[in-house]
């Protein structure tokens, strides 16, 4: 089951990057809002890619050795949480 959690938060994302895209096609923007919506984007497609790697069967049996073990697509699934941050620190300091 939770290999269809992964596609399905994969394909949100995937949808959430193209419609950022989609926002991209007007070169009327002003240049920070274009560089916003870029950034936004690509945090979507890191996002998607994370998601959709982690579908991968031999993440299924790898597990971090704690307790009685993590599996490692869990880890994998807490790092899109933390790319919306990453991605405001870095447009505060272009």
């Amino acid at each position: 089951m939770s290999i269809l959690y992964a596609l399905d938060l994969g394909g949100l994302f995937t949808v959430l990057a193209v419609l950022g895209t989609s926002i991209l096609a007007d070169k009327d923007k002003p240049s920070e809002i274009m560089k916003h919506y870029t950034l936004m984007r690509n945090t979507q497609l890191i996002g998607a890619a994370i998601f959709f790697v982690s579908a991968l069967p031999f993440f299924w049996t790898w597990k971090i050795p704690v307790g009685d073990g993590i599996p490692l697509r869990f880890m994998l699934w807490i790092i899109p949480l933390f790319l919306h941050n990453i991605r405001r620190a870095v447009e505060k300091r272009t």
